[in-house]
């Protein structure tokens, strides 16, 4: 949610904010910490009421990736965040699968939904969110498991993720994004058994696990801008994505919270690029693992890897 939304779904909603200029709102976009953007974070959800807020939500940021070339998105999202204050799965559900159906009418772009459990919540609470995904799994493809990774493994969601791969949902995780937690991805790995994982950059620090990620052809979906802009790294010059690319991790470059983390798509592959000494080739093979790494049906993979490969030819 960019702030110039912020401010439009305050006063459609007639919610109150501490501030009613666009550039007051970008101050509040500039946050120290993971805690700080989790607040900012927070604080946006809680303007979103209906129908039509996450549908003109989901086109804007869908408008915005077609302007980077994107054809095909997954988009996080949860149920936990929004149902404790009466809104209904059904309301999210219906806004984003109205902004689905136009981005594939007008932006010819493709998508999926991956629902997040989010870890600092209870069990019980994880069960329910799975629970309400049933009836959507047209669109719903994925669980995720995600927010701060700190005092909440993967272990603690092993039922639930048990339960997702009974019902033949795709699974994936946050784990391995902050320093020292390479437990979270052998957690993820060997108790939820997940296909992908979300950051895992510390798997760099761990060559035996790195090379058991790449024998099982598990993705990684790693977000560049976002891992600096969390301090992660203090600058992209640290960053692991082209020795893990290098060593044949299936790594794929992605956008986190955009309008928070400074960068769409676009942003972070150019950012990426010119800060690790990126080739040409390790551009293609990068954007190669984000199509193969992907929950897309075999069908679409298949056609956009034949429209991947004319367009390289071209090159």
């Amino acid at each position: 949610m960019e702030p110039e939304q912020l401010l439009f779904f305050a006063e459609r909603n007639k919610i109150p904010l501490p501030f009613d200029t666009v550039e007051q709102a970008k101050s509040a976009y500039a946050f120290q910490g993971y805690q700080s953007f989790i607040d900012a974070y927070i604080r946006n959800t809680l303007i979103l009421k209906t129908e039509e807020d996450f549908y003109d939500l989901a086109v804007a940021y869908f408008k915005r990736a077609q302007e980077d070339g994107v054809i095909y998105a997954e988009i996080s999202f949860d149920f936990q965040t929004y149902t404790p204050r009466g809104i209904r799965p059904a309301v999210l559900i219906s806004g984003l699968n109205a902004a689905l159906k136009y981005a594939d009418k007008e932006f010819n772009i493709k998508g999926n939904l991956i629902l997040n459990i989010i870890r600092n919540k209870n069990e019980e609470s994880a069960f329910q969110a799975l629970e309400q995904a049933l009836p959507f799994r047209e669109t719903i493809v994925a669980i995720g498991l995600a927010s701060y990774e700190i005092g909440n493994p993967p272990s603690k969601f092993a039922r639930i993720f048990q339960r997702a791969g009974e019902y033949g949902f795709f699974k994936t995780a946050h784990a391995g994004e902050v320093l020292n937690f390479s437990q979270n991805i052998r957690e993820a790995l060997d108790i939820l058994k997940v296909d992908r994982i979300d950051h895992g950059v510390q798997v760099i620090n761990y060559p035996d696990l790195l090379n058991e990620c790449i024998e099982k052809k598990i993705g990684f979906t790693v977000c560049p801008l976002s891992n600096v802009c969390l301090g992660i790294y203090s600058s992209l010059n640290e960053h692991p994505l082209k020795r893990m690319l290098d060593q044949g991790a299936l790594v794929s470059i992605n956008s986190d919270d955009p309008a928070f983390f400074g960068g769409y798509i676009a942003d972070n592959y150019n950012a990426a690029y010119e800060a690790l000494g990126l080739h040409q080739d390790d551009i293609i093979a990068i954007a190669q693992n984000s199509l193969e790494s992907s929950f897309a049906s075999p069908t679409l993979k298949k056609e956009h890897k034949k429209r991947f490969e004319d367009f390289i030819k071209n090159v």
